[in-house]
């Protein structure tokens, strides 16, 4: 099957491929991170993700680029090959500096861990927000957050356990929020939620 990068972002995006929408949906990845992101796909083309560009660096055999014009003769094994040729003469220039862990989950993150960081950070504050219309207090638990959120991200059919895990790998504010201990010991968050008629917003 052959697939260009503009369709594939297209795709993604559920868009009509033509270069007006193809462009759009590349200025919204350019918004999601400072690493950069690229759309590609690890075994079947037609279902193209989204994934940090040092990211396909490290693991170039399990994500394929595509290629940017059809015709092209570079394959997306010899793009693989060209990324590892690439990565090694990196990897000894920088094999001095220690990176910082926030670096390294922003770089595991895929688009849905993007999307999914960016509404639970604007639906759950943990300071007191400046527009105090669009908001209200509340103490509540994790467990409380994923019932809110689940219907509205990736974690519509996933576990609780599931859904703690990622959290504690991602940089959610709700972490810093005050604490207070509950008469089960279960931990309590004070937050400020998003009002549920601005969801989408």
């Amino acid at each position: 099957m052959n697939i260009t990068q503009d369709q594939a972002i297209c795709m993604l995006f559920y868009k009509e491929c033509n270069k007006e929408n193809a462009k759009k949906c590349k200025e919204e990845i350019d918004k999601l991170g400072t690493h950069g992101f690229q759309v590609c796909y690890k075994e079947d083309p037609s279902k193209p993700i989204l994934v940090s560009k040092l990211r396909i660096l490290g693991d170039p055999i399990n994500f394929h680029t595509y290629p940017e014009v059809l015709g092209n003769t570079q394959t997306d094994t010899g793009k693989a090959s060209s990324l590892v040729d690439n990565v090694v003469p990196q990897r000894d220039q920088e094999k001095q500096v220690q990176p910082d862990v926030n670096v390294l989950n922003d770089d595991d993150s895929t688009f849905e861990d993007v999307q999914t960081r960016a509404f639970i950070n604007k639906v759950f504050l943990a300071k007191e927000p400046e527009n105090d219309d669009l908001y209200y207090q509340l103490s509540c638990t994790v467990k409380n957050i994923f019932h809110v959120i689940k219907k509205y991200t990736m974690f519509e059919d996933s576990s609780l356990f599931a859904f703690q895990n990622w959290c504690l790998q991602q940089d959610l504010h709700f972490w810093k929020a005050q604490k207070s201990n509950t008469s089960n010991e279960e931990k309590l968050l004070i937050l400020f939620k998003l009002k549920m008629e601005y969801f989408g917003k």
